[in-house]
């Protein structure tokens, strides 16, 4: 697939651009080439939606039948990461094209594809240390939870700055994990070296980085509220048919819940990649905030044309 099939922007960012121009600027790319990428993450995103409807069966039998709901949550959750470690491939690929560290679409997938391991490793690592740092601010609460029949000020404080902690370190580590993605995806080095270049970027610009990955959150989901329109009106006349309503059930109806993950997975598929995009965008902002890429990649490919030298011995 060649760079001319796909609605690329018109030039690389070439000077620092605000949050909302990096975010307009993934929603413009992604509505110019949405027909073009979307058949492209179908089948990821049929493998996603088979381990939640697996999941979707399996959790109604704990009570009866626990072994059995035991293996099927286990094998739904093997199904739902492989789908998404599939899906990240291809949305990687856009963020590599996009950006200008390819030439084509292909070329984007054959040089992710190749790191499909490294990304399995980068997330491995990092879900050990949000583990470990959750785990922390955890018994900090726990303690500050003990001191309230002690001290109960000094535990107020103590819990609301861990509630508070606990939230900005969780989002922190989620908005440098994406960006420990998109620099596997633009730049070619090892695991460990990934990870490093994520953290230390978003910790340059701590605050930048929180405001900018909640602005992307609030945006996409904003823009996936419509979709639900129509799966929320079939519900409720669903309900008003069978006489079912949330408020007199005791459990929601089991095709209900398929229903709902089926749609959440096609909004998914459809919302996902302006995510991915917004912080490709926001990688390039980065570098060309800190380490001036546009001089860097003007300089590289004036010496590719510079012709060569005479030999004068």
């Amino acid at each position: 697939m060649a760079i001319g099939e796909a609605a690329l922007p018109d030039e690389l960012l070439v000077s620092p651009q605000t949050t909302g121009d990096l975010i307009g600027r993934a929603i413009r790319v992604y509505r110019r080439n949405m027909f073009l990428w979307a058949p492209l993450l179908i089948l990821p995103t049929v493998v996603v939606l088979t381990g939640r409807v697996i999941y979707q069966v399996s959790a109604p039998l704990i009570k009866t039948d626990t072994w059995t709901a035991i293996l099927g949550i286990c094998l739904a959750v093997a199904v739902v990461l492989t789908g998404k470690w599939w899906l990240l491939i291809k949305l990687l690929s856009f963020v590599r094209l996009t950006t200008g560290f390819a030439s084509s679409l292909q070329q984007a997938s054959v040089d992710i594809r190749s790191r499909k391991w490294q990304i399995a490793g980068i997330f491995g690592i990092w879900l050990l240390v949000l583990t470990a740092v959750s785990s922390v601010w955890i018994l900090e609460l726990i303690a500050a939870t003990v001191l309230l029949k002690v001290i109960v000020l000094p535990a107020l404080l103590a819990v609301f700055l861990g509630v508070l902690g606990f939230f900005m370190t969780t989002a922190f580590l989620i908005f440098a994990l994406f960006l420990s993605f998109v620099t596997l995806a633009c730049e070619k080095d090892g695991i460990s070296a990934y990870l490093s270049r994520g953290f230390s970027m978003a910790t340059k610009s701590f605050l930048r980085t929180l405001v900018c990955g909640i602005a992307i959150g609030i945006t996409v989901n904003a823009l996936a509220m419509p979709l639900w329109i129509p799966v929320s009106l079939a519900g409720a006349l669903d309900a008003i048919r069978t006489g079912n309503t949330l408020s007199s059930a005791t459990t929601i109806p089991i095709h209900w819940l398929v229903m709902l993950s089926v749609w959440e997975t096609l909004i998914e598929m459809i919302t996902q990649p302006i995510y991915c995009l917004a912080f490709g965008f926001y990688y390039y902002d980065l570098r060309l905030r800190f380490e001036g890429i546009d001089l860097t990649e003007a300089l590289a490919n004036l010496k590719l044309k510079q012709p060569p030298l005479l030999d004068l011995s």
